[in-house]
Formats: C-alpha cells, sequence, structure tokens
C-alpha cells in the first residue's frame, strides 16, 4: 500500500551505530532495494548507471514507487546520477511513499570513481569535483539518507523482471512481473516488530573511536586542487514543505583541515526542548561519511 507523507520526510540521524527519525526520536531501520530498471530492449538496455531517476523519466520511476512501496521498501540504493538533471519530483515522490535515497556518487566517466591504485593516486581531483557537485544536487532534499561512494555490490538479488522482451521504456512500455522471491522479502519486510528503543533512550555501547591496525599504513591523498564549492540552498518543495530547512553552520571540521575524531554528540543531535531531537546538518555529516567510505574501499 502506497504510504502518503504529503510532504518531505523527517530526516534521519545517527547515534551511535544506530539510525533515528529526527521528529519522532524512533530508531530507523533500512530495508533496502537498489534500483535501476534497465529495459530489455533500445539503446538504453546496455547502458550502464545512466540516470533513471531524473524527473523527465517520471512515467518510468513513478508506477515503480508504487511497486516498492507495497513491498515494504524504505530506502531506496541509486546508482549514477546526472547532477545537471532536475530531481525534484523523483525525491518528492519517494518521499510521499516513505522512502530514503542513498546516492551514488561514482560514476563510469574517466576519472570519476576511485581508481584501483594506491593512494594518492587512486583518488583523482575529479572524484571530489563530482562528489561535491552531486552532494549539493541531493543534500537539499530531506529524504536524502547519505551519498555512497562505492564501486559495486556484492551480488544482485532480483524482486522481478520487465515484459515484453523487447520493452524500452519508450514505444513499448515494460511491465513489472514479480518473482517468488517478491512475496518472501513483502512478507519479511512487513513483519519486522516496530522497534522499540528511540534516539534518547539509546546508550552506544562503543564509546571509543575504531583505529586502524598498526600494520596498516599509507600516505592519505591531498586536498585536492579544485574548486571548492558553497553548499547549496535550494529549498524545494513536495506536499507544500520546503526541504533544506536545516541550520548551514556548525562545529565540524573545515575542508582540508584535520580534526581529531570523536563519539560526543553534536548540538544538532541533541533534544530540543526536551520533546524531539534536532534537524541534523546533513550537508556536514554526509560529507564526512563519503569521505569515510571512500577511505575504507581504499584500504580494502
Amino acid at each position: 500500500m502506497l504510504i502518503t507523507a504529503d510532504a518531505w520526510l523527517a530526516p534521519i540521524v545517527a547515534k551511535g551505530n544506530k539510525f533515528f527519525d529526527s521528529d519522532s526520536g524512533a530508531e530507523f531501520r533500512v530495508k533496502g532495494m537498489a534500483y535501476y530498471p534497465r529495459p530489455n530492449s533500445g539503446k538504453l538496455s546496455t547502458v550502464d548507471n545512466y540516470d533513471w531517476a531524473s524527473d523527465e523519466h517520471e512515467d518510468v520511476w513513478k508506477p515503480h514507487l508504487k511497486i516498492l512501496a507495497d513491498l515494504g521498501v524504505n530506502t531506496l540504493r541509486l546508482y549514477s546520477v546526472d547532477p545537471s538533471k532536475k530531481h525534484d519530483k523523483f525525491m518528492c515522490a519517494c518521499s510521499d511513499a516513505g522512502i530514503y535515497v542513498l546516492v551514488g556518487m561514482a560514476a563510469p566517466c574517466e576519472n570519476c570513481s576511485i581508481l584501483d591504485a594506491e593512494p594518492p593516486k587512486c583518488y583523482p581531483d575529479e572524484v571530489f569535483t563530482r562528489a561535491q557537485v552531486v552532494y549539493n544536487s541531493f543534500a537539499i532534499y530531506d529524504n536524502t539518507l547519505v551519498q555512497v561512494t562505492k564501486a559495486s555490490d556484492t551480488g544482485r538479488y532480483g524482486i522481478g523482471y520487465f515484459d515484453p522482451e523487447n520493452c524500452d521504456h519508450d514505444k513499448v512500455p515494460c511491465e513489472f512481473k514479480k518473482y517468488p522471491e517478491y512475496d518472501n522479502l513483502k512478507k519479511a519486510y512487513s513483519s519486522e516488530s516496530n522497534p522499540s528503543v528511540t534516539f534518547d533512550s539509546y546508550t552506544p555501547e562503543r564509546t571509543a573511536i575504531l583505529e586502524c591496525p598498526k600494520n596498516v599504513t599509507t600516505d592519505l591523498p591531498s586536498m585536492p586542487k579544485v574548486e571548492t564549492l558553497s553548499c547549496a540552498t535550494t529549498q524545494p518543495t513536495c506536499g507544500g514543505k520546503t526541504s533544506n530547512q536545516a541550520a548551514t553552520t556548525s562545529d565540524s571540521v573545515a575542508l582540508g583541515d584535520k580534526k581529531s575524531p570523536s563519539n560526543e554528540a553534536t548540538d544538532a543531535e541533541k533534544a530540543v526542548d526536551g520533546t524531539s531531537v534536532a534537524t541534523t546538518i546533513k550537508q556536514d555529516l554526509v560529507l564526512v561519511g563519503s569521505a569515510l567510505v571512500a577511505f575504507c574501499l581504499v584500504l580494502a
């Protein structure tokens, strides 16, 4: 059944190793699905990392969001996106369906992803430039969960397929047909009990920051010598509510500087008036998270 939010979903905040709804304080558990509606035929059937989530493809993704909402999905992972295209309709429709979005930062273009090389060559300056542009394009939406810097998934587990064989999302529409796994996953997603832990009641067990093994040493890439973009101030509207209203200042480290790691809560994560959780300063946390994911992949 399609969940109607009629506005932007509340931003998700992190505390320890758990996610929480910033309005209610309830724990948020990811029930995810990777989304790439590759057609069976046509010129785009052999293209990888095409941006199907742009507003111009509403006729493609709109019926799929209803299927995903019925399945119980609350998080979608997108692969490469085109930051020059608009995504307001897609992100608003996802919010109406109760879905947050994970956005891929990399792309198949030259130097648009982390290379299979020793640091610092593994991280071309162009990657940082693209990350800033993609980040600015999606940080304005309250239901952007995080940006992801990842080369590939460990496996693909489909819930259905498109029919007929010559469908191309253009002249021949693609109709979704369910695999048996669809009902199994729907049952698993719908049978999960609501978590009782809340932002205020949860105390992280781990208080120390993880450290790299002592036998792992590497020279980290220096700050890329490229233009540093300002955070986007655009505020898209969904159901009469504007997004991107979080505070624009914080005590987080500036680009190019270093700061000792800490597990202490920031002001943005503390309760407001004792009743609700403040909106996370998403534009800082997401960028830091993307950098950490990229670093972990380099070490791997």
